[in-house]
């Protein structure tokens, strides 16, 4: 296993840079973006994390079937009381096709992946999490899913469009039900090559997020003041294409840097899970023709340079199988479509970024 050393992110944000060594009692877990966490063991879950980690052998789909528990928590991060027993065989049905559609390198990750949680109360679609010790030292990989999502069902309640109305208050982030409305923006998000396209991008989406922490794709410094953290982009971050080279965080993240809100007035009002004030539905328009003249791939985006990478990653390795991408608002009008930016400018850089990244032959995919 690689040696990796503990990030200066997670020294700041476990609270170790100046002050004192937060308890060790429980587990921690810290939300670096929406769909991204740190999850901190003790020295005791460690041990018996490693432990019960299997040896990869076989095929992926057993593999996957060894690592995977059921926990009945509604926050992503790593349950110690995940139950490996819980788990029944229909879960993992259509898990094979997924699998042999995945990108090569995100197959590689997602089959020695230590741990598959589900859980079906989960606050988001899914998230990934990197597994650190106590010293904060990487030593494994996780991702977490909501039941229903990965088996198929419920997919007909349209979860992306879900996702996308809650940043104006049309949907609710506890409805089980996903409800959307007709005058709210809806996602067109079709991948006319694969069998379960949703699951797919989900999927996509959350191992390029441990693709992003294992290999740097986001290259930054961080520095602490008394109550701020400060992050600062190197010349060939993957952020640098799109956001402000030093963005200022308050500690718990979870208010948009200054920066950003001043470069991107609206894209920075998107909110999604994290939504303390929704947008005004009278100014959908004005954030989606902001999208149109950005560089970025999706609405989703445009959250934080961790989401940005994920979400271009998933377009761009998923669009030989079709991938397709437009927000519609009420009557079908368009309010964006990727296609037009992929056929323009505005996508070049990162285009050209995300191929070059990807051809690479030193990425890792596992700790």
């Amino acid at each position: 296993m690689l040696k990796i050393s503990a990030s200066p992110l997670l020294l700041l944000l476990f609270g170790l840079a100046g002050c004192s060594e937060p308890s060790t009692s429980k587990l921690q877990s810290l939300r670096v973006s929406n769909d991204m966490v740190i999850s901190r063991l003790t020295a005791d879950q460690e041990t018996t994390f490693v432990a019960a980690r299997p040896e990869l052998q076989g095929d992926c789909v057993s593999h996957i079937e060894q690592v995977t528990c059921f926990s009945q928590s509604e926050d992503p991060g790593f349950d110690a009381d995940c139950s490996f027993k819980a788990v029944k065989p229909e879960l993992f049905q259509n898990l094979s096709k997924v699998i042999a559609e995945l990108p090569p390198l995100h197959q590689k990750v997602f089959c020695h992946l230590d741990r598959l949680q589900i859980q079906p109360g989960l606050s988001t679609i899914g998230y990934a999490s990197q597994i650190v010790n106590e010293k904060h030292e990487p030593i494994g990989t996780m991702i977490g899913f909501r039941e229903d999502a990965l088996k198929g069902q419920n997919l007909k309640a349209d979860l992306e469009s879900w996702k996308e109305q809650l940043n104006f208050g049309f949907s609710d982030p506890k409805d089980p039900s996903y409800k959307i409305s007709d005058q709210g923006p809806k996602v067109e998000q079709p991948i006319p090559q694969a069998e379960q396209a949703f699951v797919l991008y989900v999927l996509t989406h959350e191992i390029s997020h441990l693709v992003d922490f294992m290999n740097n794709a986001n290259k930054q410094s961080w520095t602490e003041s008394s109550d701020q953290l400060i992050w600062t982009a190197q010349p060939d971050s993957f952020s640098m294409l799109s956001w402000p080279p030093v963005l200022t965080y308050d500690k718990d993240m979870q208010k948009n840097p200054p920066e950003w809100v001043a470069a991107s007035p609206w894209l920075s009002q998107l909110c999604y899970y994290g939504c303390n004030q929704v947008i005004a539905p009278v100014h959908m328009l004005d954030v989606y023709q902001a999208l149109q003249a950005s560089s970025f791939f999706t609405a989703y985006s445009a959250n934080s340079p961790y989401e940005d990478f994920a979400e271009a990653s998933s377009a761009f390795l998923l669009k030989p199988l079709g991938f397709a991408y437009r927000v519609v608002g009420p009557q079908q009008i368009t309010f964006f479509d990727l296609e037009v930016s992929w056929k323009g400018k505005q996508l070049e850089a990162k285009r050209k970024w995300l191929l070059d990244f990807y051809n690479r032959s030193d990425l890792q995919y596992k700790y």
